[in-house]
């Protein structure tokens, strides 16, 4: 996990990512930046639908990220 959230096209891809999965559900993402070790994302609703979002986020984004480069984005989960 790191540096690998700013490499190439990730951190667009993840970024595109949060907005389609919160379009689909009927949110909003307010904002959304990537730091060196983590997406951070401002999102219009609870926090039930945030901690929703983010869990599904994770879950595809490091999918994609597996099959892509063979390796983990996010590291394992707590």
């Amino acid at each position: 996990m790191g540096h690998a959230l700013r490499e190439g096209d990730t951190a667009r891809t993840i970024i595109a990512a949060a907005h389609e999965l919160a379009e689909r559900h009927g949110l909003k993402v307010a904002s959304a930046i990537i730091e060196d070790d983590a997406l951070v994302i401002a999102l219009e609703g609870t926090s039930v639908e945030a901690m929703g979002l983010a869990a599904e986020l994770r879950r595809l984004t490091e999918r994609w990220y597996q099959a892509k480069f063979g390796a983990s984005l996010w590291g394992k989960a707590p």
